[in-house]
C-alpha cells in the first residue's frame, strides 16, 4: 500500500473517530440543535483541519486539498453514525446536508490555515 493511500485511509478513520466522539460534548442530543453545539463542533473541526494539514506529508505532487476530501468524508460518516445512534427522525437527509456544509467550511478553512502555517514554519512555497 502506498504512502498516499495509507495517509488517506488514516485521515478518513481519524475523521470518523473525531466526528463520532465529539457528539457527547454537545449540550443537546444532536450538535445542530443548539448554537453552543454548532460552536463546539465547528471549532473542533477547524482545529482538526489545521492539525491534519500541518502534520500530513505532501509528497509526489499531492496537495492538501486532496487530503481534505477523505477527512471530510470520514467526518460525514461519523456524523451519520452518531445521528443513527441518536435516532435520525424524518429530516435526517436535510440535517446531514446542513452538517456537511458547516463541516466542509470549518475543515476547509482549517486545512488552508494549517497549510499556510506549515509553509511558513518549514520555508516551503505556497502551492495548493
Amino acid at each position: 500500500m502506498s504512502l498516499v493511500l495509507k495517509t488517506f485511509v488514516f485521515v478518513f478513520v481519524l475523521g470518523v473517530g473525531v466526528a463520532a466522539s465529539i457528539q457527547p460534548f454537545t449540550p443537546t442530543g444532536w450538535w445542530l440543535n443548539s448554537f453552543d453545539g454548532v460552536e463546539i463542533v465547528t471549532v473542533a473541526l477547524f482545529l482538526l483541519g489545521v492539525s491534519v494539514s500541518f502534520a500530513t506529508p505532501v509528497q509526489q505532487g499531492h496537495s492538501p486539498v486532496e487530503v481534505s476530501l477523505p477527512l471530510w468524508c470520514g467526518v460525514m460518516v461519523g456524523f451519520a453514525v452518531a445521528l443513527v445512534a441518536i435516532g435520525p427522525g424524518n429530516l435526517f437527509p436535510i440535517v446531514l446536508a446542513v452538517a456537511g456544509v458547516i463541516s466542509a467550511v470549518a475543515l476547509g478553512v482549517g486545512m488552508i490555515v494549517g497549510f499556510v502555517l506549515r509553509c511558513r514554519f518549514r520555508g516551503l512555497p505556497f502551492d495548493l
